[in-house]
C-alpha cells in the first residue's frame, strides 16, 4: 500500500509578487543566499526551509529544481509552485511537506504583508485500507503556523460534553 499527503493551495497575490517570490525561491534552494540578504528580517530563513528534504535524501537540493530563472513554475521535490494571476499555487500531490508549504506562505505573508493563509490537506492511500484516510488545516500568519489533523479533530470532539451525551442518546448528527 502506498500512502499519500495532498495538498494545495492558493497564496492570493499579485502575479508580480508570485514571480518574483519564485524568483527568490529559487535563490534560496541553488544556495544563493547573497541574493537573499536584503529581505526583511526571518524570510531569509524561511526560504531556506526549502532546501530540507523531507526524506533525509543527501542529494544536492539544487538538483531537484526543475525550472530555470525567469519561469513561472518551479518543482522542487515534488512541490510545485505556479505563479499565476490570482496569485502563487502550492501544489503536491503525492507526498506534501506540508513544514515547506507552511514557510514558504508565512515568507510571503511577512515580504507582501498579506493576510493569514488557510489550507487543507488530504491523506490518501492507493488502495481502500481502514487506515489510510485522514487530512486537517493548516492556518499560516506573519507570526506563526497552526496545524491540526482530523484525528485530533475527532478525539476533542469525543470529549465534548454535549456531543458525548448526544452520542449516547443516538441523537447526534
Amino acid at each position: 500500500m502506498d500512502y499519500y499527503i495532498q495538498a494545495s493551495v492558493q497564496v492570493p497575490m499579485s502575479r508580480a509578487q508570485a514571480d518574483a517570490l519564485l524568483e527568490l525561491a529559487r535563490h534560496a534552494v541553488c544556495a544563493e543566499t547573497e541574493k537573499l540578504l536584503d529581505l526583511p528580517v526571518g524570510v531569509p530563513g524561511l526560504l531556506q526551509r526549502l532546501l530540507v528534504d523531507s526524506a533525509g535524501d543527501e542529494e544536492e537540493p539544487y538538483s531537484r529544481v526543475e525550472a530555470g530563472f525567469g519561469t513561472s513554475r518551479l518543482d522542487l521535490d515534488g512541490l510545485t509552485l505556479l505563479a499565476r494571476p490570482e496569485g502563487l499555487w502550492l501544489l503536491d500531490s503525492e507526498r506534501a511537506d506540508l513544514d515547506k508549504m507552511a514557510a514558504l506562505i508565512q515568507a510571503a505573508i511577512l515580504l507582501y504583508d498579506l493576510p493569514p493563509v488557510g489550507f487543507e490537506y488530504a491523506c490518501t492511500g492507493s488502495r481502500p485500507a481502514a487506515d489510510a484516510y485522514g487530512g486537517g488545516v493548516v492556518f499560516v500568519t506573519k507570526d506563526a503556523v497552526l496545524r491540526q489533523d482530523t484525528s485530533e479533530m475527532l478525539a476533542r470532539m469525543r470529549k465534548r460534553p454535549t456531543l458525548k451525551r448526544a452520542l449516547e442518546q443516538g441523537s447526534a448528527t
